[in-house]
């Protein structure tokens, strides 16, 4: 009689490890599709990254656009050398040069000045070329941050940089990223340096990183200690002498630590829950730091 070979199985927790993992790859595969027939050319929620809407966006394209650091436009014909802040400043001397492509969708998606910029007539569109006044640093970490939703806290000055380019592309869900790593790491710059005033000079005054900078001073240095750059904007000085007026309670009352949503230029509460609440991190914002309030 024919003996039937031993059927051999796989123990009980490797079974349950492949199922697993298959259940991901089917949910992974039916969000992608799902994201592909609903992602618009802006995100479902007000300055949010989404895993979903960002995999679509480079499932459904293959068009790209250069991204270069102002350094390594030796012709200069696009844009003048950008300011050097903080310690990635050496790199300029370094000639470290930087380019990269990221896809072009997925740029226009989050920055609406980038929207306009490469969907019409200005040169980067021309040039297929986006140049950014920034060290090749900060923009390493810009295309980085399209495709992972991550910045690094390791270097806030860099982050300083990135969140002026930020501003001025209307990239809300960047700023909110770069806010949050400077909340966490309870960054306190001098502002009797002139990287600080150099900062604070290029944002608009209502810049919701120039409030933190401000908040962060007034609640945590007394007024006898506080030096400031003659550089340093006149409506920032003016705004810092009012706020060291009013009586504190110190850290008690903070708004700054642990708390970035107050920075994240929220416009209701509602706004909040739909973008920050879910995570669980951190507190909904104050009052006092809802847009539609001040």
């Amino acid at each position: 009689m024919e003996r039937r070979a031993k059927t051999k199985y796989k123990p009980i927790h490797l079974a349950r490890e492949d199922t697993s993992n298959l259940n991901i790859d089917i949910n992974h595969d039916i969000n992608r599709r799902i994201a592909e027939a609903t992602v618009g050319v802006t995100p479902l929620v007000r300055g949010v990254w989404s895993a979903i809407e960002v995999g679509a966006i480079v499932a459904r394209t293959s068009d790209t656009i250069d991204i270069i650091s102002a350094d390594d436009d030796q012709d200069r014909k696009f844009s003048q050398r950008s300011k050097r802040y903080g310690p990635h400043s050496s790199l300029y001397a370094r000639g470290a040069p930087f380019k990269a492509q990221i896809h072009l969708d997925l740029l226009c998606f989050f920055s609406p000045y980038h929207r306009a910029a490469l969907k019409g007539v200005f040169l980067e569109a021309q040039h297929n070329t986006v140049i950014l006044e920034m060290d090749p640093v900060c923009c390493d970490i810009f295309v980085k941050w399209h495709y992972t939703g991550c910045v690094p806290n390791d270097d806030p000055w860099a982050l300083c940089q990135l969140y002026i380019l930020a501003d001025q592309n209307e990239n809300l869900a960047l700023r909110r990223a770069i806010l949050t790593q400077i909340v966490n790491v309870n960054f306190a710059p001098d502002l009797n340096d002139s990287n600080t005033a150099a900062v604070v000079s290029s944002l608009p005054e209502n810049s919701a990183l120039t409030r933190y900078l401000l908040d962060r001073t007034s609640y945590h240095q007394r007024a006898e200690t506080i030096q400031i750059h003659t550089d340093m904007p006149v409506e920032f000085v003016e705004t810092l002498k009012e706020l060291i007026k009013k009586p504190r309670h110190w850290l008690d009352d903070c708004p700054c630590c642990n708390k970035p949503c107050n920075y994240h230029e929220h416009n209701t509460v509602e706004d909040w829950k739909l973008s920050c609440a879910e995570s669980g991190s951190y507190p909904m914002p104050e009052p006092a730091y809802l847009r539609a309030e001040i």
